[in-house]
């Protein structure tokens, strides 16, 4: 021990946390599983976890050759070290030789798969579910529960969960009694929105609960994430590749306590005949507050109705005097006084209609050839995707993120790209089949519900999901 504190070519760091141990892992470039033969030999039938954790994060590993260590990376495996002159060797190679170090990296990776928590669950759910006799009894908490409500529905058929909501009133207003009751009769507990239901969970659940929370993009903009008990958070699930990487980011959520589940889409609720004038509908869904950046998608109507008549908006919406506490912010009244405005005094207003807010969007995209969504930022944006599974065509006004979800040609930079696609596009009918395929292959219901019902699963039994 003393000569690893005293050599000054080592930087010994002593112990850390399992935290910290990844994110060591993650940035070195070569693992060091090279452990005294009276441990690694062919008899021995204990295997290195860091060695597993190696893999999983692409590295390659110097490690002793044993029976063992040749049936998980091969025979063939090039960084297997018997002596200190081969240990130099091959280090020296892995560092100097950037094909040796990919193989070797590649071989290792793969050889972690097998031991993934999905690999393992994949073998062992059968055995340990044999054991479970009792109902896991979920509890879904949130004050909007309308992106989750397939994925409840989904529970409360799966004939191994017992499903309860706490509907929360607000961000942070609940009925503490209601929670509390439920509290002590739920196995798991599923905050929908990391808002005051995780900061509230987070602090009161049982040692032996287990709490996930999925969030969204509004938390990141609110004091709740810094007011968790993030120790007693089991899972973060995150809806997009971006919101996984922003609440690392901004908030600092540990990697190892997250994972990425899409929202979700009913599709077959959309596979609806397209009527006569699609092609000349453009639509958009939900207007509020003025993030959602109505004006934009003005701008689109105006550049396309200026060189087609034809062209209409159809807009499905609440308005914003639906809004009270909206209208009582002087800034958002002031931008829907000069939208409503404009659209008044323009030559196009009767190219502009608003249809009353509803639940009948699958019909309503029957009329709707072109969904626009031209939002400052979003978290997902659902309703390109429902126009996807209907047909429509997204065309997206770039927002950070759009990319991780959206097919690269129908992601914009200016106003003037979309106007100009909508234009030129030409409708077929395999045009339409490989939009609607889209969404169905990624986001259906039957996809995502299931992966919600096997992390809440995994949580129940493991703790966490996607861990080694």
């Amino acid at each position: 021990m003393q000569q690893f504190t005293e050599e000054p070519m080592i930087d010994w760091q002593g112990a850390m946390s399992r935290s910290a141990s990844q994110q060591f892992i993650e940035d070195g470039d070569v693992g060091i599983s090279w452990r005294s033969e009276a441990i690694d030999n062919d008899e021995s039938v204990e295997l290195s976890t860091k060695l597993l954790e190696y893999g999983r994060n692409g590295k390659p590993v110097l490690l002793r050759r044993t029976k063992m260590h040749e049936d998980l990376l091969g025979k063939d495996y090039p960084l297997f070290v018997m002596t200190k002159e081969e240990f130099i060797e091959k280090a020296t190679q892995s560092l100097t030789d950037s094909k040796l170090y990919e193989r070797a990296a590649r071989m290792t990776y793969e050889a972690s798969k097998y031991f993934t928590m999905e690999a393992s669950y994949k073998r062992l759910s059968s055995f340990l579910w044999s054991y479970q006799k009792d109902k896991i009894r979920v509890v879904f908490a949130g004050h909007d529960l309308k992106f989750l409500t397939m994925a409840i529905a989904a529970s409360e058929a799966d004939p191994q969960l017992e499903v309860k909501i706490d509907t929360w009133q607000g961000h942070a207003t609940h009925d503490e009694k209601t929670s509390q009751k439920l509290l002590e009769w739920a196995d798991v507990i599923f905050c929908e929105w990391g808002l005051g239901n995780a900061v509230w969970y987070s602090k009161h659940k049982k040692p032996h609960q287990k709490l996930i929370v999925r969030m969204h993009l509004q938390e990141r903009e609110t004091s709740h994430p810094a007011n968790y008990t993030i120790e007693n958070i089991d899972q973060f699930i995150a809806i997009s590749p971006y919101i996984f990487e922003e609440f690392h980011r901004v908030c600092g959520i540990p990697r190892e306590k997250m994972t990425m589940i899409y929202n979700m889409i009913d599709t077959a609720q959309y596979r609806r005949k397209k009527t006569i004038d699609s092609r000349y509908n453009i639509g958009v869904c939900g207007i509020l507050p003025s993030r959602k950046r109505l004006d934009l998608t003005l701008d689109i109507l105006e550049k396309l109705w200026q060189k087609d008549n034809r062209y209409r908006l159809y807009v499905k919406s609440r308005m914003p005097q639906d809004l009270p506490w909206l209208m009582q912010r002087e800034d958002e009244k002031a931008y829907y006084d000069a939208v409503f405005k404009r659209i008044e005094d323009a030559p196009w207003k009767d190219a502009v209609i608003f249809d009353e807010h509803g639940d009948d969007v699958p019909e309503w995209m029957r009329k709707i050839g072109f969904m626009l969504s031209t939002s400052d930022f979003e978290s997902f944006h659902l309703a390109p995707m429902e126009g996807m599974a209907s047909g429509s065509v997204p065309c997206v006004l770039h927002w950070s993120g759009a990319e991780t979800i959206y097919p690269e040609e129908n992601i914009f930079e200016t106003t003037t790209e979309i106007a100009d696609y909508i234009r030129a596009y030409k409708r077929t009918p395999e045009k339409q089949a490989e939009l609607r395929l889209y969404p169905q292959a990624n986001f259906d219901k039957l996809i995502i519900c299931k992966k919600i019902e096997k992390t809440i699963k995994e949580a129940f039994l493991y703790g966490a999901s996607n861990k080694l």
